[in-house]
């Protein structure tokens, strides 16, 4: 019998832009599980560096300091809920449609991803500490909340949502809720978010929703184009 010999498999070799960025990523998660289990204050570059298997030269030279370091944490922290909302094609529902939806990936990630209860403890600890990361935080606010200030002006637009609803105070109101749920969580792990979660969309559809019928008489109004 002749044996054939296999051809070896070659490994591709990542390139260095690669391998960066996965360190990078690797970092950010360390610190991440680190303010998840033990805190912010816990969060130098010491422990950092042993929680990811890394040396603490290498936290220094990607991130300078421990600021340039939260930073990374906090950008990679909101882009999660955002990547859900795409997943989700939040873009593609109707306003109100959207409205919950965008609401509900917030409290799921709060619920389900030590990720999001990160985010509050970095932010808690900023404000509590009156640390500069707290314009991070406040231009991070102003976005979700012009999100959801679109949002609401899309579905008055399409009548699902009530004309006389201020679409910044409903921005104010449902981003309040998001975060009073977050430090709840915080304090009280074991809070059932699923039932809160169906209450809120109820309060939200009594609050902001415009009735099957008036919306029939909303689409009866409008010109052919």
């Amino acid at each position: 019998m002749v044996r054939t010999k296999t051809p070896a498999v070659r490994t591709k070799r990542r390139t260095q832009a690669e391998r960066r960025l996965q360190s990078s990523t690797g970092l950010v998660k360390a610190a991440i599980d680190v303010i998840s289990t033990e805190g912010v204050g816990a969060t130098t570059f010491e422990t950092i560096a042993q929680r990811g298997n890394y040396s603490r030269a290498l936290v220094s030279k990607r991130f300078g300091s421990k600021q340039g370091l939260i930073e990374a944490v906090i950008a990679y922290l909101r882009a999660r809920p955002e990547a859900m909302a795409i997943e989700r094609r939040v873009d593609e529902l109707t306003g109100f449609e959207a409205l919950l939806a965008y609401i509900d990936i917030y409290m799921h990630h709060l619920a389900t991803d030590e990720n999001g209860q990160a985010y509050y403890r970095l932010l808690s600890s900023a404000l509590a500490d009156k640390s500069p990361l707290q314009m991070i935080f406040f231009a991070e606010h102003e976005r979700f909340h012009a999100r959801l200030a679109d949002i609401v002006r899309r579905g008055q637009a399409e009548g699902n949502i009530r004309r006389d609803v201020d679409p910044d105070s409903a921005a104010s109101t449902a981003g309040g809720v998001v975060f009073s749920i977050a430090m709840s969580i915080l304090l009280n792990p074991s809070m059932d978010i699923s039932a809160i979660r169906r209450s809120w969309s109820r309060t939200l559809t009594a609050a902001f929703a415009v009735s099957a019928r008036k919306r029939s008489a909303h689409r009866a109004t409008r010109k052919p184009k």
